[in-house]
């Protein structure tokens, strides 16, 4: 019996390690003393900012040790862009964390080492623009288990991206090339739904102090 158990252990350790992502990325502790994880490690990415393609999932996995017992888990997701910091919805099968987790499951014990994967939806009509995302596993309390603050940029995907090539327009008017007027409805059609609606209020800003800098219209043609 020992053995079938040491056997069991020794699985998950091989499942966890042939199942995590890449090497680890420089995060930055969050604010209020959250406990940090050990290591996050993001598909693709090595070197912040990491990019997350539109149109697709990015992938983020995190290790960490529980600072205490927790019977269930969920994924809070804070993101800033522009001046702008509203937290970011996830699905609701996301941000069941307990749901994610790669070598352990709910509840989980103190001091028990975790490996925990986030996969989050990157959709079309996100503005590409670069944004601080904020990643904090709680327990049903709000009480963090582990936070962590990563540097990305949303980008197109690459056909969409060699369709719309450079320019040579502005940096400053940048923000208003890219965003595509179908990709406007799409995001102000989402209304307060947290932080792309507050983000497109706050690019509708910037849209109105870069041209009242540089005649919009010249840059666009």
């Amino acid at each position: 019996m020992a053995c079938l158990k040491l056997f069991s252990v020794v699985g998950l350790v091989v499942l966890a390690a042939t199942n995590t992502i890449g090497a680890g990325v420089a995060t930055r502790a969050c604010s209020g003393g959250r406990p940090a994880p050990t290591e996050v490690r993001v598909e693709g990415c090595t070197v912040p900012p990491c990019d997350l393609v539109r149109g697709s999932d990015a992938i983020m996995d995190m290790d960490f040790t529980a600072p205490f017992a927790a019977a269930n888990l969920r994924t809070q997701v804070v993101a800033t862009a522009l001046g702008v910091t509203a937290p970011f919805e996830l699905p609701a099968d996301r941000a069941a964390a307990c749901n994610w987790l790669l070598n352990a499951q709910c509840p989980v014990s103190a001091n028990e080492d975790i490996t925990y994967r986030l996969s989050m939806p990157v959709l079309l009509v996100y503005p590409r623009v670069s944004l601080t995302v904020e990643i904090d596993l709680v327990d049903d309390a709000g009480q963090s288990l582990a936070c962590f603050e990563l540097d990305a940029r949303a980008l197109p995907q690459p056909e969409e991206a060699a369709a719309s090539s450079n320019d040579g327009a502005s940096a400053n008017t940048r923000i208003v090339l890219e965003l595509t007027p179908e990709e406007a409805a799409a995001v102000e059609a989402m209304g307060g739904r947290g932080f792309w609606g507050d983000l497109w209020n706050g690019i509708k800003k910037a849209i109105t102090i870069g041209c009242d800098l540089i005649d919009c219209q010249k840059q666009q043609q």
